[in-house]
């Protein structure tokens, strides 16, 4: 069976080793070569080509870029809160 063409947000941001919040906002701040296909208004997809490309590069925004700034937070919920 072949593989699919594109990629859920969920699916895409593990190829990546992000969160997809993550992912998301990366993508939305225009930081990755990216460019989702809207099935709904709150449901992405990705072509995989274009995610794979990316394999091995520091996502921005991510922990592991080494970023301090907003969406430095890789998991966790309730930013803010105590």
């Amino acid at each position: 069976m072949s593989e699919s063409l594109f990629l859920s947000e969920e699916q895409a941001a593990r190829l990546l080793g992000v969160h997809r919040t993550t992912l998301r906002r990366s993508v939305d701040a225009g930081l990755l070569p990216l460019h989702p296909i809207f099935v709904t208004p709150h449901l992405r997809r990705f072509r995989r080509d274009e995610v794979e490309s990316l394999r091995g590069t520091p996502v921005p925004g991510s922990a592991a870029s080494g970023s301090s700034g907003r969406g430095a937070t890789v998991k966790g919920r309730g930013r803010g809160r105590s």
